[in-house]
């Protein structure tokens, strides 16, 4: 009964491992799409107005 309760233990530590690892790697992308969305926006403004 023992290596059950291990087993479990150690795929939910690597679950959240793994989920918390891509939530990183999708916040830190997102962040970068979000800066180039908003600089196309400037640039889009930026020559509108000359």
């Amino acid at each position: 009964m023992h290596a059950w309760a291990t087993f479990w233990t150690w795929l939910l530590v690597i679950g959240l491992s793994v989920f918390f690892g891509l939530a990183v790697v999708v916040s830190i992308r997102g962040f970068y799409d979000v800066h180039a969305l908003f600089s196309s926006v400037r640039e889009r403004k930026n020559d509108g107005s000359e």
